[in-house]
């Protein structure tokens, strides 16, 4: 069967959340509405042209600083910095759909949004009066609506709201006491269509990132995002935006390196040259360290690359493992891009997932991305840690399944999709149901506990599908509402429509 889109048709058809789940569910929507979560998520991250932002009464707005996401109660953003006009503000940004949210949730009333200092709208509706603190001090208002970067359809699909901060949610949702009376199957059915909902917004994602990009380029950064857990995926895709592949691959290629060993140091000191992490003497550490060190600087040095070396990507504060400390990681994913330069990472991709048996095409793809051995990283945590007596895997199997789960399937599907193979979207859905559950996350054991608490309904069906389906409940329904006030899977297991195909 290929993925199922029953977890967009499920919510469409409840027609007491109608509304709301087409405002909401972004996917499922015709991309003509948008949620205040993902109306916040293109503040934070500037997805407009900051040309044409202006105020209603026609004043430039500059913003130096967005501001920090609240996850209290009270404004949106705190702490923001902007110009008006010809005056500097420091203070907080509120954000509504329309004008009149701001008078509907009373904020006039209530002196925690007396420090605001703009008042962001989606587009203008009806006329409404001038937003005002709790002192009457009016406040500058601005339109999105007309500089977004792309259009709300591309929006919706492109971002990942979930992933924005969120609340801590620590009870039991108003679904635990439903889900205990409904039948497993019926459980498993809506976390199954969910799973799949999951990975073609992945595969929607990074369609939208094509349109923009090569294929190899859009590959390239998802494995190191992927490479960079949660610690530092966003400095993995910066690096990713730095050092392109097709660059990269170039650089590999005019070097006259040969082998996949020689191919990957390379790649390492290069990938490690535009990170910044390479500094300028070989400074402590065993005579081995300061030999790779000073090996990979003269790789660097000779790869006309120089110039994009920048030290302004934050590599250091996240608490992790020795074994995945970034320098490491770079290392594990260079002997991967080792393997994909003669016919592009993209299709290397999709060589690993070619076997027609799913547990075979499943090994292939983990031993591809985990076999590796390095003379230095294999034995070393870091460049000046001691050397250890036995050999560390670089990529654990664990990552490894994670980035196949993520990432090379999501790619398969928008390749299948592409080219209109629904026999290629069968054998990879085969493939997808086939893979064990990675890791627990913290919010896949928050959603299993919130859903199912100490029961062990699920312990014997975990799955990579399960997984995505619970962290696809969580995005959608957990993280927006944590008081369960207007859940569809609620309102869906009231009525009986969980487990059924639409």
């Amino acid at each position: 069967m290929p993925f199922s889109e029953d977890y967009f048709r499920l919510f469409e058809n409840v027609p007491a959340f109608h509304d709301r789940v087409t405002q909401k569910y972004l996917l499922a929507s015709s991309g003509a509405q948008i949620s205040e979560r993902l109306m916040r998520c293109i503040w934070y991250d500037r997805l407009y042209d900051r040309q044409r932002l202006i105020t209603k009464d026609g004043r430039n707005i500059v913003v130096h600083s967005p501001g920090t996401w609240n996850l209290e109660s009270g404004p949106d953003f705190v702490r923001a910095d902007l110009s008006i006009g010809t005056t500097r503000l420091k203070g907080d940004v509120e954000l509504h759909l329309e004008a009149a949210g701001w008078r509907l949730h009373k904020h006039s009333l209530d002196k925690r949004y007396d420090n605001v200092i703009l008042h962001v709208i989606l587009k203008p509706g009806a006329r409404q009066e001038t937003p005002v603190t709790s002192h009457g001090v009016e406040i500058p208002e601005a339109g999105l609506w007309g500089c977004l970067t792309d259009n709300l359809k591309v929006l919706s699909c492109a971002l990942r709201p979930e992933e924005y901060p969120y609340n801590s949610l620590r009870n039991f949702g108003r679904c635990h006491g439903l889900l205990e009376q409904t039948p497993l199957d019926s459980a498993l059915r809506l976390l199954y269509i969910a799973g799949d909902a999951r990975i073609i917004a992945k595969q929607r994602r990074f369609s939208y990132e094509a349109e923009k990009q090569n294929l190899d380029q859009v590959a390239y950064a998802a494995l190191l995002e992927g490479m960079g857990y949660k610690s530092y995926r966003k400095q993995f895709s910066q690096l990713a935006q730095r050092l392109p592949y097709e660059q990269l691959q170039e650089s590999v290629a005019a070097s006259g390196a040969c082998g996949a060993s020689e191919q990957a140091l390379l790649t390492q000191a290069l990938l490690m040259g535009t990170a910044g992490m390479l500094g300028d003497s070989p400074g402590a550490g065993s005579s081995e360290a300061r030999e790779y060190s000073g090996r990979l600087r003269e790789l660097w040095g000779s790869s006309g690359l120089r110039n994009m070396e920048r030290s302004d990507i934050a590599w250091k504060g996240s608490a992790v493992r020795p074994a995945n400390l970034p320098q490491r990681r770079i290392a594990g994913v260079s002997h991967v891009l080792a393997r994909t330069y003669g016919e592009g990472v993209f299709k290397w991709i999709l060589a690993c997932m070619s076997e027609n048996d799913a547990r075979k095409a499943r090994l292939n793809c983990i031993e591809s991305m985990s076999r590796a051995e390095d003379s230095f990283w294999s034995y070393h945590y870091s460049v000046r840690g001691e050397k250890l007596r036995e050999p560390v895997g670089l990529l654990g199997a664990d990552r490894a399944l994670t980035i196949l789960v993520n990432s090379f399937v999501p790619l398969a599907l928008l390749n299948a999709r592409n080219e209109g193979q629904p026999g290629k979207e069968d054998l990879l859905h085969n493939l997808y149901c086939s893979l064990p559950s990675p890791q627990p996350n913290a919010v896949t054991r928050l959603m299993e506990y919130r859903m199912f608490g100490d029961s062990s309904k699920l312990r014997k069906t975990r799955s990579a599908r399960i997984q995505q389906g619970l962290m696809q409940v969580f995005a959608d329904w957990c993280s927006e509402d944590p008081a369960c006030e207007n859940c569809g899977v609620f309102a869906c297991l009231q009525s009986g429509r969980i487990g059924e195909r639409q």
